[in-house]
């Protein structure tokens, strides 16, 4: 409970820093450990030899094509739907984009070995760290591998709030000071 406690204030110090997603990549758009094995460090990392980086790059084709063809049916006609259909779409959407998910890493679980798979679900699990800092032990998986009950999600959540808000105060006054400082040579 103290390192989860302790964890948890070091995440709310990093949150605003680390919050920003990353680039673009193939699988869905939170990333995901397709879009993990887009980076070369990565790749290095978990030992991807040439052979396995080949049939890696097959599949990223197949799996773009894969996700254009359900978007295409999901959002034909968009335009043309009421509000009511078009949140349908929507959560349709999603749904395809977990299956596409779970797909993806079936499909990668296929090509990389189990030591390899272990150690790219430990990075997956530090990126969403880095990137939703609190907001990202929060979501789905990451929670749920990580223990948090849906108290503890509250008042995580609670405090964040409290952080950020603390946090926004302290940049506006320092900007203030800043702007202050830079027209004082003006006087």
């Amino acid at each position: 409970m103290v390192a989860l406690a302790a964890g948890s204030l070091a995440l709310l110090a990093a949150d605003s820093a680390l919050a920003q997603p990353g680039g673009r990549g193939f699988g869905p758009p939170q990333g995901g450990i397709g879009f993990l094995l887009m980076n070369d460090a990565v790749r290095g990392e978990i030992g991807v030899t040439d052979d396995q980086l080949r049939e890696l790059e097959v599949m990223r084709d197949e799996i773009r094509n894969d996700m254009r063809e359900r978007m295409r049916g999901v959002f034909q006609n968009f335009r043309d739907m009421s509000p009511e259909e078009r949140d349908e779409a929507r959560e349709k959407m999603q749904q395809e984009m977990q299956d596409l998910q779970a797909d993806v890493e079936t499909r990668i679980g296929g090509v990389l070995n189990q030591s390899q798979m272990d150690r790219l679900k430990q990075i997956e699990v530090q990126q969403q760290m880095q990137r939703g800092g609190v907001r990202g032990m929060l979501q789905g998986q990451l929670a749920e591998k990580l223990g948090i009950t849906p108290e503890q999600q509250e008042q995580l959540q609670k405090k964040a709030e409290e952080e950020q808000q603390k946090l926004q105060q302290q940049i506006r006054k320092l900007t203030e000071e800043a702007r202050e400082r830079v027209l004082s040579v003006l006087t």
